[in-house]
């Protein structure tokens, strides 16, 4: 074998391994972002809205049970001041955890459900459409009227204001909290879901430092987000646009609307 075959044939070997990996990669893409192609094949259309159900024990699902929540989620959205998107919602739903394999950035074990920004992939963990419940492992539970609200806005949200503002907020350090959440767009899709999984009563109590029932970190800084937001919006009458452009520091508000709200 001469030296300018072995160049040739290593040459091939390395083409052969970077189309193997873009191959692989686009797979995965496709696997991952659109999973109705894949293991969420059986769906419900109802209204705006698109149901997947991922896993093996799909025919058990109750239809009436899943409109009915779905109904509500589209009573809660009615408070939303965005404008309508052409687009169906698409829901995907785990039937069975270990009916089905989660890939990256699908269905999250710390919150109830996550929306994928571009694709608009809502994925909730554990729901049941009977109840009206989704679950996470914690044990804690929040109606998923509520939760399918909360993550649709995040798809509004993106629509009404496009990825140049919302970057642009997101390099903004006062418009996110400590925990580098957006806090006004989570405040804004708990608020338009019918509040926080922490109910006022014992919100302000955490963040008084008077009690300290038992919730995850995240959801008292939720309760923050949504507190602030509701402040703004029904004791201050500000318009989602004006909260959005107005600059405004996170820990400011919070401050006037635990002040508000504890006289109140």
């Amino acid at each position: 074998i001469t030296n300018n075959q072995l160049t040739t044939k290593a040459a091939m070997q390395k083409k052969l391994l970077f189309g193997s990996m873009i191959v692989l990669a686009l797979t995965s893409g496709l696997v991952i972002f659109y999973p109705q192609l894949f293991g969420c094949k059986s769906y419900h259309a109802y209204k705006q809205y698109r149901v997947y159900f991922c896993g093996k024990d799909t025919a058990r699902v109750n239809i009436a049970a899943i409109d009915s929540v779905l109904d509500q989620t589209g009573l809660l959205l009615k408070k939303t001041q965005f404008s309508s998107v052409k687009q169906p919602f698409k829901l995907f739903f785990r039937s069975k955890h270990a009916s089905y394999i989660n890939w990256p950035f699908q269905f999250s074990k710390e919150a109830y459900a996550q929306t994928i920004p571009v694709f608009h992939n809502i994925f909730v963990w554990n729901s049941d459409f009977k109840t009206n419940n989704v679950y996470i492992p914690s044990g804690h539970h929040r109606p998923l009227a509520s939760v399918l609200a909360h993550e649709i806005v995040h798809v509004l949200y993106e629509n009404q204001y496009g990825w140049s503002k919302i970057l642009i907020n997101w390099l903004d350090k006062d418009e996110k909290s400590s925990y580098g959440f957006m806090w006004k767009e989570e405040g804004y899709a708990e608020y338009i879901a019918g509040g926080s999984g922490i109910g006022m009563k014992d919100g302000l109590k955490i963040l008084n430092g008077h009690s300290n029932p038992y919730y995850h970190p995240i959801e008292a800084e939720y309760f923050k987000y949504w507190l602030t937001i509701k402040y703004l919006i029904d004791i201050k009458h500000f318009s989602i646009d004006q909260i959005v452009y107005e600059k405004m520091k996170f820990n400011t508000v919070l401050q006037q609307a635990l002040t508000y709200f504890n006289q109140h």
